[in-house]
């Protein structure tokens, strides 16, 4: 009579063989650039809209500048919009439209006089802001400022923080401007949504769950907890177990990941089927 393999061996067995084929069976796929996945995967909530108030200030006179101007053309100073010209700038951004207002972020980046029929500005500008729940968090506009237009409408391209995922649109509008000196007050309105609340989100130091190790789109259907269609039947002998288990990867191949179904059948072998181990 045959001896039977002792417990350590059988699970040392087990585990080359599922490792050995899923080698084999993943080397053979094609790689995949791009997989799409649930928000709630990464504890996104539904979308919400948002809206904010505060006045940009734009100091280019003084010994202490907000906006200083970094680079130019040699035609800037013949053109009439002063086509050309470079600034950068560290704003002050304000509750209030006084320059002694609560400071509650800054407006961070750059802007270009890029038109040569007009004075429209290309802005590229970070906004960090510092005050409450929204303190350092950051959101990110891009956009074309015709600055003699009353209204000036500009992109919401993304952020981070409690502005992850973040998109709108920020509606600039020339509370004051200085001819002499060239300073200007700008008041800013920001229409945004938001795929986290600040109830329910990140408080600005933490960071969102992780990605599973495992394939999320097969993930969002499949639950190895719960769930019993990726249980291996219970094998009749410890002969017949690596046969099963490389017959059901093979089945799965086109259904689901192989790392998913690795994940529950390792999980649900070792932990439910002990019988077949000892």
């Amino acid at each position: 009579m045959a001896k039977t393999l002792s417990k350590p061996t059988s699970i040392l067995f087990l585990l080359f063989t599922i490792f050995f084929f899923s080698t084999y069976v993943i080397a053979d796929e094609a790689p995949v650039f791009s997989k799409n996945f649930p928000p709630s995967l990464l504890g996104l909530k539904q979308q919400k809209l948002s809206h904010l108030h505060f006045y940009f200030h734009d100091i280019v006179s003084g010994p202490k500048p907000t906006a200083v101007r970094v680079a130019q053309a040699a035609t800037t100073n013949k053109s009439p919009t002063g086509f050309g010209a470079v600034a950068v700038i560290d704003d002050p951004l304000t509750l209030l439209s006084e320059n002694t207002s609560k400071v509650v972020g800054q407006a961070q980046g750059i802007y270009t006089l890029a038109s040569q029929s007009e004075a429209a500005l290309l802005m590229v500008l970070n906004f960090a802001f510092t005050e409450g729940e929204y303190n350092g968090s950051t959101f990110s506009v891009l956009g074309r400022n015709t600055v003699f237009l009353t209204v000036r409408e500009m992109q919401i391209v993304g952020g981070s923080g409690v502005f992850r995922f973040a998109s709108g649109y920020a509606q600039a509008k020339t509370y004051t401007f200085d001819t002499k000196s060239g300073d200007a007050v700008v008041e800013y309105n920001i229409n945004h949504s938001l795929l986290w609340t600040l109830k329910e989100t990140l408080t600005l130091n933490t960071t969102p769950p992780p990605l599973p190790l495992i394939d999320t789109t097969a993930a969002s259907r499949t639950d190895c907890h719960r769930r019993s269609e990726n249980r291996l039947p219970l094998p009749p002998s410890r002969t017949s177990l690596s046969a099963i288990i490389v017959t059901h990867l093979l089945e799965k191949r086109e259904k689901d990941s192989v790392s998913l179904v690795l994940e529950c059948n390792l999980e649900f072998l070792l932990q439910e089927n002990q019988e077949v181990l000892k």
